[in-house]
Order: structure tokens, then sequence, then C-alpha cells
């Protein structure tokens, strides 16, 4: 799986975060915790939209090109079906076992680094919720 590369990763850290308590580098703990939930939700996911979506648009392709006589014409057109329907079902479906992640790995980390548990939530929240 092609990792999206890191220099292109840009966090949203909400200026407000500093007074929640000492200046935490959250934009390197935003990197490992979007890099370990990647691990972990991400791969599933790819691998079964891209399942659905091979499925999917053969039947598709079969049904709506079933007159046609030039097969790179189809193929061209089945890969373009099955990349957009795997895009749009990986987006579609990861999105909420991302957060979920996301909110684990980011109270399983910063619980270690800060005590108080109210400053951790609205903390954890203020992360997710501008980064997701």
């Amino acid at each position: 799986m092609a990792a999206i590369p890191r220099e292109e990763i840009r966090f949203k850290i909400n200026p407000k975060l500093g007074s929640l308590g000492p200046q935490l580098q959250y934009s390197k703990i935003m990197d490992l915790v979007l890099d370990k939930a990647n691990r972990e939700i991400m791969l599933p996911v790819i691998q079964r939209s891209v399942t659905i979506a091979s499925r999917t648009t053969k039947e598709l392709i079969l049904k709506d090109y079933a007159l046609e006589s030039d097969n790179n014409t189809i193929t061209r057109s089945a890969h373009l079906m099955v990349g957009t329907l795997a895009g749009s079902l990986a987006h579609v479906t990861c999105k909420e076992p991302l957060r979920v992640a996301l909110y684990s790995n980011l109270r399983n980390l910063i619980q270690n680094l800060m005590s108080g548990s109210e400053t951790i939530e609205q903390l954890i929240h203020t992360l997710i919720n501008d980064n997701l």
C-alpha cells in the first residue's frame, strides 16, 4: 500500500490548545497517531473496497458494454470505474473507524504525557475534529 508522503501531511493545530496544558508537539503526536491508525484501519478497508468495487464493476461493464467491440475501451472504462468506486467506498467506510482509532491512540499517548481527564478529552476532541 502506497503511503502518503510525510511532507504532504499538514495538521491543523488550534492555537487554543496551548492553554490546555504544556506545549506538546501536537503535529508529531498527530503524525504518530495517524500512522498507527492507518496501519490498523486502512489495509482491511481498502482490500474490502477493492473487492466490492471489482465485483460491481464486472457486472456493470458486462451489462453496459455488452455491444462494445473495442476491448481497449472496455478495459479503460473498467479501470476508471473500479478505481473511482473503490476510492469512494473506502472513504465512506473508513471515516468512523479511523475516528475511533485516532481517539483511542491519542488517548493512550496523551495520557502518558498529561494529567487531567477533562483536559485530555478536550484536547483529543479538538485535534480529531480539526484534522479529520
